[in-house]
Formats: C-alpha cells, sequence, structure tokens
C-alpha cells in the first residue's frame, strides 16, 4: 500500500518524536555524514557538501561525538521543513536524518564564497537537529563547528589509521 504525501509527513513527525522521547545509551562513535537534497538537482550543494561532510565527519569523530547506535548522520535538505521531512524516513537502524532547509534561488544567485558558506550553514543546521532530538552533546558539535568555521573548507584533516 502507498503512503500518502500526508501519512508520511506523519510517520516522519511521529519517528521524530518517538526518537525526543528515548534515552539510548550514546555509544557509537560516528562514521559518515551525507548531505542528500530533494527537489534541487542533483549536484546543487557541489563541492560544498562532499567538503564539509568529510571536513565534520573528521573532526566529530577525533572530538569522540557518540551517537546512540546509529553511526552514519544524513541531513536532508529542501526548499521547506516538510519537504525534507518526508524524505528523512529511516528504514535502517545504523543510520538517522536530520533536516535542514535552503533558500535555493538565493544559494544559486551567490557567489562561490557564499555558497560555501551557505552548505556550511545546511550542515550544521541538521546536525542541530539531530543532536537536539537525540539529546547528543551539543558541547562537541558546537566545538566542532566553532573550529571548521574558522578555516572553512580549508580546515585541515587529520586522518588516523
Amino acid at each position: 500500500m502507498q503512503l500518502s504525501y500526508d501519512q508520511i509527513l506523519e510517520k516522519a513527525i511521529e519517528s521524530r518524536e518517538q526518537r525526543k522521547r528515548s534515552s539510548l545509551p550514546k555509544n557509537t562513535l560516528i562514521k559518515d555524514i551525507r548531505l542528500y537534497n530533494t527537489g534541487l538537482p542533483q549536484s546543487a550543494l557541489s563541492p560544498y557538501a562532499y567538503q564539509y561532510t568529510e571536513i565534520f565527519r573528521n573532526i566529530l569523530r577525533r572530538k569522540g561525538f557518540l551517537c546512540p547506535n546509529y553511526h552514519h548522520l544524513y541531513i536532508q535538505v529542501a526548499k521547506t521543513k516538510e519537504e525534507a521531512l518526508r524524505f528523512s524516513g529511516s528504514a535502517d537502524s545504523r543510520y538517522i536524518y536530520g533536516v535542514a532547509t535552503i533558500d535555493y534561488e538565493k544559494y544559486e544567485g551567490s557567489v562561490e564564497e557564499e555558497k560555501a558558506e551557505i552548505v556550511f550553514n545546511l550542515i550544521c543546521e541538521g546536525l542541530r537537529d539531530i543532536a537536539h532530538i537525540d539529546q547528543l552533546d551539543t558541547t562537541i558539535l558546537e566545538e566542532a563547528i566553532a573550529e571548521i568555521k574558522k578555516e572553512g573548507i580549508n580546515t585541515e584533516l587529520l586522518f588516523q589509521w
């Protein structure tokens, strides 16, 4: 049975409410952060989406940012929160979604430096959404955001083998 637009949205909102009520132990180090966009051209946020998600992943791992059982943080970007929520369903317990909204017309008309900042802010919005819902360590998250904001996409990555 195919769910309607309203049913999908209702299911996504209920899932988020269940996450808020849950108090699972934070026991899993993140492995990945991804940015997905709905209703935009596929490569609309490139190359900044990839660059910034790698930077955030690297720094949050280094700082020991833990999640409750999942290790992939996905951020669904759309023009409206409702649209982002519609595509934020998680059938796999290894990943979870946060949502962020974009004024895509403003983004398209921006110079490259502004586009990079917009994508940075989208990732911050999505990660804060996840942290708020799942009661994650916002101190670590805000420290990472401040660190990345200083150097932007020039933030040095440290790889551990």
